[in-house]
């Protein structure tokens, strides 16, 4: 419900303005002719004095009229900015809230893929560890993927693996493209399973690297 107060139309500034007038003069002459009645040498200033003093009051009486018009048209702007505002905000936090169920609801089918397929997921930093890794490597490391948390991904790899992969991630930063690599996993109990990696560089807005993203997947030889 809208309780801004309404502005004065002219008619009424005006009409208001005569009425305080009117009052003052009829005062003014009252007062003058009971005083003059008693004292009928006072000055006719006395009364000049009064309609004078009743036009200023008049001229006031419209003055203050119209700054509260002024002050009420204010107000009334400023409520529709705050309404616009107001709006404006609800109408981003709706547009946050749709974007955020699209982004969890493309999370969700992105881990449900990766549920699907043979292989597991993951994101490094710049310096290459491990800040999550998904649950399906547990079927080659044997342990919950929360404890590679920090890890560099080449422990996962056999030593002499490690290069290729250096060389790979390098290649990656380099020319901002995604890497292809074949290599072996080494599973929980120390044997080795070929693998391909795919990840690739992860930037932010003024294109310095925040890490890696990537996949990996059995891969088939011979």
């Amino acid at each position: 419900m809208d309780t801004t107060p309404q502005p004065l139309s002219r008619t009424r500034e005006i009409g208001l303005t005569l009425i305080v007038t009117l009052l003052g003069l009829l005062i003014t002459v009252s007062l003058w002719v009971g005083i003059t009645r008693g004292h009928p040498a006072l000055p006719l200033a006395i009364l000049v004095v009064g309609i004078l003093t009743s036009g200023l009051l008049g001229v006031a009486t419209l003055l203050i009229l119209r700054h509260h018009n002024r002050l009420i048209h204010l107000l009334s702007r400023l409520r529709a900015v705050q309404e616009r505002d107001r709006q404006t905000l609800q109408n981003k936090q709706i547009e946050k809230e749709v974007l955020s169920r699209a982004l969890a609801d493309s999370e969700q089918r992105t881990r449900d893929y990766i549920a699907l397929g043979d292989g597991f997921a993951f994101e490094l930093d710049e310096q290459g560890l491990i800040g999550f890794i998904s649950p399906q490597i547990q079927h080659w490391y044997h342990q919950p993927a929360s404890t590679l948390a920090r890890e560099p991904l080449s422990s996962l790899l056999p030593e002499k693996e490690h290069p290729h992969l250096e060389q790979a991630m390098a290649r990656c930063l380099r020319e901002r493209t995604s890497e292809h690599l074949d290599t072996w996993l080494v599973t929980g109990d120390g044997q080795q399973i070929p693998i391909s990696l795919r990840f690739c560089p992860v930037s932010d807005r003024l294109n310095q690297c925040l890490g890696f993203r990537g996949l990996g997947w059995p891969r088939q030889t011979g």
